[in-house]
């Protein structure tokens, strides 16, 4: 080793961050200690690999160019501010990397110096801060500021249809003009109470809603009143539990989110139609929709929420091996001719959906060729999803399925927030309650989550997509084979 090499060797040994040196053509030469050990290599390893061993396989070719950047323009460079930069573990996990660039020599004795460090748990802060700005603590909804940026970030990001519909409720002043409401009409109730007897000095205006022959405006006036009161009350005890006030402000979250994709997908005003003969009902956690073998009486073609399907053997807890979101429907086997349902039903993520009686299904199915061919096709996506599921269980580890069912929980029932306890989570992923612990602290400490007691936040969804295993891309990616589109849990604009 060259006399130059070898001082340089000292220095960067002195470090206190992790450093290497790298050729021209894009091999490091040198390591320190701190660099071995932050990317899970020895210093022996990481000498003579190439460089682009240390990012994630998806962003190399990017990196690639950018290092061709920098060979055209070298001087010192601070990457990580200006860019998210991403590292590769020897293990396969990734991390958030902030890198210094500088560079020394000529021709074949150029080099580069690289200095890293870890900014995951900086990252992490960073959000936490953000969503304390932005988010009130207590009840877990935005603050005005946050419902501004979010407001901004959902075009942007193409999340929201541009001419989708968006009603933004002040709480404050809803609960103020409620009251007012109460008050106002209590008066005029009080202010035209008229002491005449029924059908004295009646104009045809006052015509009364008893006595058909008719009435005092009295009536008119108390029946308003009732009606009015009644829903402002309603509105008043929403407005008192954080729990409640959540479920008022989600009712105003817009058109989009309360589709399903079958009833979506069908062409013209089909869907329109299908949809009015179904009633809308509330999906609540831990409802039992129906039980192996059962015969099914209603079908649900959920609009939010997710549905799971279990299988129970003897007395064992019932094993997960499905997930129905706003992507399909409880049900699918009457296109087959099976009244009988195959597995468990019961609500994993509260929500609401579309009802039709099964004796209707059955007749539409048979009047609608193309709602029977979207019934088809989503029965073989769900067989798909379960032969995928009974193979994860058996080959994966659980830390890498916990972030698949997160992911997919996120897809289909469109939250980010799941209310499960650790032994909920255990029970669906067939696993120990111990198992599901360690494996939802690894995902809080690498910052793709945070939890509390009974509930889980994704926080990094990208990152959380690199922890699954590749079940939920390999799904995806069938899907697209078959039917030539992703066909999971977004929502196809009708035509």
């Amino acid at each position: 080793m060259k006399r130059a090499e070898q001082d340089l060797q000292r220095i960067i040994d002195a470090a206190p961050t992790g450093m290497i040196v790298i050729n021209k053509v894009g091999s490091i030469t040198l390591a320190n200690t701190q660099a071995a050990l932050l990317f899970g290599y020895s210093p022996e390893e990481l000498i003579g690999m190439p460089v682009d061993a240390l990012v994630p396989s998806l962003v190399r070719s990017q990196h690639s160019h950018l290092g061709a950047d920098f060979l055209e323009g070298p001087g010192a460079q601070r990457m990580g501010p200006e860019r998210e930069i991403e590292g590769l573990r020897k293990d396969g996990t990734q991390f958030s990397l902030d890198v210094g660039l500088s560079s020394y020599g000529e021709g074949d004795d150029f080099r580069v110096i690289a200095a890293f460090s870890d900014t995951t748990e900086l990252k992490h802060a960073q959000k936490e801060v953000e969503r304390a700005a932005f988010e009130d603590r207590l009840t877990g909804l935005l603050s005005p500021e946050g419902f501004a940026q979010r407001l901004e970030e959902h075009p942007r990001n193409k999340t929201l249809h541009p001419a989708s519909p968006i009603v933004v409720v002040d709480i404050k002043a809803l609960e103020h003009q409620t009251r007012e409401t109460v008050d106002m009409t209590t008066k005029l109730r009080h202010a035209t109470r008229s002491p005449s007897p029924v059908g004295v000095n009646c104009s045809p205006a006052k015509t009364c809603l008893r006595n058909k022959g008719c009435a005092s405006a009295q009536t008119l006036i108390t029946h308003a009143h009732r009606v009015i009161r009644k829903f402002c009350r309603s509105t008043l005890r929403k407005l008192e539990w954080p729990e409640r006030r959540r479920e008022t402000v989600m009712m105003t979250e817009g058109c989009e989110r309360e589709r399903n994709s079958i009833i979506e997908t069908l062409p013209g005003k089909e869907g329109h139609r299908f949809a009015a003969k179904c009633h809308r009902t509330a999906l609540n956690q831990g409802d039992v929709l129906c039980e192996s073998n059962q015969d099914l009486q209603k079908a649900y073609f959920p609009t939010s929420g997710v549905i799971s399907l279990a299988m129970t053997l003897d007395d064992r807890s019932p094993l997960e091996l499905g997930l129905i979101g706003r992507d399909g429907m409880l049900g699918a086997t009457l296109s087959l001719g099976i009244l009988a349902a195959p597995m468990r039903a019961i609500v994993q993520v509260a929500g609401a959906s579309l009802v039709m009686a099964t004796a209707q299904l059955e007749q539409e199915l048979r009047a609608n060729a193309r709602l029977l061919e979207l019934v088809h096709h989503y029965q073989f996506r769900l067989m798909m999803q379960t032969l995928q599921t009974a193979a994860c269980i058996h080959f994966h580890e659980i830390e890498p399925r916990l972030a698949r069912w997160l992911l997919m929980t996120q897809e289909l029932g469109l939250t980010d927030t799941v209310h499960l306890t650790h032994s909920q989570l255990a029970h669906a992923l067939g696993v120990r309650r111990s198992g599901i612990t360690l494996a939802v602290c690894s995902l809080h400490r690498r910052g793709l989550i945070s939890h509390s007691r009974g509930e889980i936040r994704i926080l990094d969804h990208a990152g959380l997509e690199s922890a699954a295993c590749d079940c939920h891309a390999t799904l995806i990616n069938r899907y697209r084979m078959v039917f030539g589109k992703d066909t999971g849990g977004q929502t196809t604009s009708r035509k």
